[in-house]
């Protein structure tokens, strides 16, 4: 069998009164054993609770540092495209206004050619005109001349 506590054996060899100082002794090292144990349970509860509070902090700030670095990269994106739709919107306007620029330029090029085919095409013409006129003035011219000579030889003879 086994073998009695200290305390029980002390109760069946002792009288009721030592019996009661005994167990007495015996509850108030129990309670106190027992406050011991729920001091250092709650000693432990508490360490727990504070290395749990400062985990469950550090990962709060963990997580807070990653949503602010990930906000900043979405401002800086939203930042960077709203820059790249202005310049593609500037570019599309100025591509609109160069290209209105080469098409009057365009415009003007072919009313040029179109005079300058024209002035080719008439100048011919008037080419044509200017030389027939210029060759029938010098017909004439000669004709005067043949004349001017016929008068002036007859009176050269006569001197």
């Amino acid at each position: 069998m086994t073998n009695p506590s200290p305390p029980e054996e002390n109760l069946q060899n002792n009288p009721p009164e030592a019996e009661n100082s005994l167990s007495l002794e015996f509850l108030q090292e129990e309670h106190l054993n027992l406050k011991q144990e729920v001091e250092t349970l709650h000693e432990k509860q508490t360490k727990l609770r504070s290395l749990l509070q400062t985990l469950v902090s550090g990962l709060l700030i963990g997580i807070l540092i990653m949503i602010g670095i990930a906000g900043w990269f979405a401002y800086n994106m939203l930042v960077q495209q709203q820059i790249n739709r202005k310049e593609a919107k500037k570019a599309a306007e100025t591509n609109a206004k160069l290209r209105e620029q080469v098409e009057a330029l365009e415009a003007t090029l072919q009313r040029q050619q179109q005079q300058l085919e024209q002035i080719r095409q008439d100048f011919p013409d008037e080419l044509k005109t200017l030389s027939e006129t210029v060759q029938s003035q010098e017909r004439q011219l000669d004709l005067l001349r043949d004349q001017v000579n016929l008068v002036e030889e007859p009176v050269d003879d006569e001197q």
